[in-house]
């Protein structure tokens, strides 16, 4: 059984990063707990990133 994320979400490959990018939170892993982390970090104000 696949999760519903799976099932509805397109995934795309990426380029992968070429330039330096200024973030305050970089989060690694792309899970429920990631991105329910970057989630609530995005909104009290910071800029952050989600690598898989």
């Amino acid at each position: 059984m696949r999760s519903l994320w799976q099932t509805e979400c397109s995934f795309e490959n990426r380029e992968p990063l070429r330039n330096r990018i200024h973030v305050d939170v970089a989060v690694i892993g792309a899970g429920l707990a990631g991105i329910l982390t970057a989630y609530f970090l995005q909104q009290r104000g910071l800029n952050v990133v989600v690598l898989e």
